[in-house]
């Protein structure tokens, strides 16, 4: 990675607590490492070199509950220190605590996208506008229709030339028209 002489044991021993990571395990073959540690050690490596650009699909896949929150809350900080975060997962509840944008896609096609900005976020997840219905709705794993207010709107856009449209609480006030 081009560290040598950049990274003092400090840093690598601070970054190891940060993801909960034991450093006694680095004197091992990483092949000996549970799923679990092989990704924190990968996080481990990726965090070392300061990306501007963190790319992780399901990047909480095998951690436990510590771990979970500690990676999250490193996601957070890149997020404030200004690096980009591309994250794939399936663990929809984990991503809306670190993003603020999302894309959902069916099929390799991008389906809708928007931001999580949400003023009122509590009422909006009582009428089931979070992003988990949002990717039931778009994957077509579930039925919404008649079950929400009309009146609601949500912060996103379908692509262009879309063939399904969003449903009429997920567009923005006066484009129903």
């Amino acid at each position: 990675f081009g560290l040598a002489g950049r990274t003092t044991d400090g840093e690598i021993e601070d970054t190891c607590r940060r993801i909960a990571f034991d450093p006694r395990l680095l004197g091992r073959k990483v092949q000996a490492y549970s799923f679990g540690n092989k990704k924190k050690f990968s996080y481990l490596q990726n965090l070392l070199v300061r990306p501007d650009l963190l790319i992780v699909d399901e990047p909480f896949s095998a951690l436990d509950p510590v771990s979970i929150r500690n990676v999250r809350a490193v996601f957070q900080e890149l997020r404030a220190q200004g690096t980009a975060l591309l994250l794939s997962s399936h663990l929809i509840s984990e991503l809306e605590k670190v993003c603020d944008e999302f894309i959902i896609i069916k099929g390799g096609r991008v389906v809708v996208q928007g931001t999580l900005a949400r003023p009122q976020e509590e009422a909006v997840r009582a009428r089931g506008t979070d992003l988990e219905s949002l990717f039931l709705f778009y994957s077509g794993a579930a039925d919404y229709t008649g079950t929400l207010s009309n009146n609601s709107s949500w912060p996103c856009r379908p692509p262009a030339n879309d063939e399904t449209p969003p449903p009429p609480y997920l567009l923005p006030p006066g484009a129903e028209d």
